[in-house]
């Protein structure tokens, strides 16, 4: 048990410090509905990220809301794609 909770804690540590030092302007795009990586789980982590933003795609399916299936998910996505790529290296 004592061994589990220091790896976990070291992988934590490892996660946040890595996150910080992301330079890239990034943004985090959950989908709507997503029960594999819950919004507010990359919410939070968005918010370890130096100048990042948090741009959730609405969709009613979730994490299959990647796949384009749906002509507004595709619109969504590629609406914040467009605008992440017009920003200046």
């Amino acid at each position: 048990m004592c061994y589990t909770l220091i790896a976990q804690y070291s992988s934590l540590r490892i996660f946040v410090v890595s996150t910080s030092l992301i330079k890239a302007k990034t943004f985090v795009m959950p989908f709507a509905q997503d029960m594999f990586f819950p919004v507010y789980h990359c919410e939070r982590e968005q918010k370890l990220i130096p100048n990042s933003e948090f741009r959730p795609i609405p969709s009613l399916w979730g994490h299959f809301a990647m796949f384009g299936i749906f002509e507004e998910d595709k619109k969504a996505i590629d609406d914040v794609l467009k605008e992440l790529l017009a920003v200046p290296a």
